[in-house]
């Protein structure tokens, strides 16, 4: 059976890399790739080094941070209405759902009509 590579002996490998090629979301694959193993190495690797693990999460943090004011930014800019009720959708709860309840006095009868972003439901 050929011996597994150990990517971390790769010339280019650095934690700081791998942090970086995280945060501009690449996958396990994708990492991989670019230190010539496989997924499965990357990933049997990280069960042992918290180093690795740490630098993955924390590029993977960054990128988050920075798509989130990309988007936070566009959503309170007023430019981009589409991005400021995807921004309340997500984060604030919103709903573009509209309901009449149509109960009767002694409640017992109950019919709601619930339309959900102009489609009937």
């Amino acid at each position: 059976m050929p011996r597994k590579k150990d990517f971390k002996k790769h010339k280019d490998f650095s934690y700081e890399q791998v942090e970086k090629l995280a945060s501009i979301g690449l996958n396990m694959t994708q990492i991989g790739a670019l230190f010539d193993v496989s997924k499965d190495t990357v990933e049997r690797e990280m069960k042992h080094d918290k180093q690795l693990v740490a630098a993955i999460e924390k590029g993977r943090s960054k990128a988050i941070v920075n798509i989130s004011k990309v988007a936070y930014d566009q959503a309170i800019s007023g430019e981009s209405p589409a991005m400021t009720m995807f921004w309340l959708k997500c984060r604030a709860n919103w709903s573009e759902k509209n309901s009449v309840d149509h109960t009767s006095s002694d409640g017992s009868m109950r019919f709601v009509f619930v339309e959900n972003n102009g489609k009937k439901d």
